[in-house]
């Protein structure tokens, strides 16, 4: 996906409608069941609402990427199996409310890596979670060019590494 301006991957309770017409209650979010990638690039900020879910693959890709703006995990969560995950901001990258950014390793073999990199602040509010798990978890890297603010950050037996160039 590649939006243009400033995208908003929704969250549950919005309004869709069926293939008869009636009114629907959609849960929102992005979801791959098995292999693939998903690659979501904005060309301002990036909003997460909802669910962004790659299942189960362990050479899969995640990458949500705000090339002229923040991004945000406004309550929304982003969930990779086992595979690599990136969030890359030029801005700031927040993580409200209850939002998590999980790689829990599914695969014995495979390695889930998560990358986070701002050109501004990595900020977590008080309820929000970063996490690896698994026999190969880890590494979390997380770099930001501003202040990083730290709620929870668990990679279990893995690696983490968290470099802030001024904050």
């Amino acid at each position: 996906v590649r939006d243009i301006d400033d995208l908003v991957i929704d969250g549950p309770g919005w309004q869709g409608t069926d293939l008869k017409g009636n009114a629907v209650l959609v849960p929102g979010g992005l979801r791959i069941a098995y292999d693939g990638s998903m690659l979501i690039r904005a060309e301002g900020s990036l909003a997460v609402r909802g669910l962004v879910e790659m299942s189960f693959d362990p050479r899969g890709t995640v990458l949500l990427e705000a090339l002229d703006g923040d991004l945000e995990l406004d309550g929304g969560s982003v969930l990779m199996g086992s595979g690599a995950l990136s969030l890359l901001a030029s801005g700031d990258i927040i993580q409200r409310g209850v939002s998590t950014i999980n790689n829990p390793n599914s695969f014995s073999d495979a390695l889930g890596s998560i990358d986070i990199e701002a050109g501004g602040s990595f900020i977590q509010e008080a309820t929000s979670r970063v996490a690896t798990r698994g026999d190969k978890a880890g590494p979390i890297r997380i770099a930001a060019q501003g202040d990083i603010v730290l709620s929870e950050v668990d990679a279990g037996p893995g690696a983490v590494a968290i470099t802030s160039a001024a904050g």
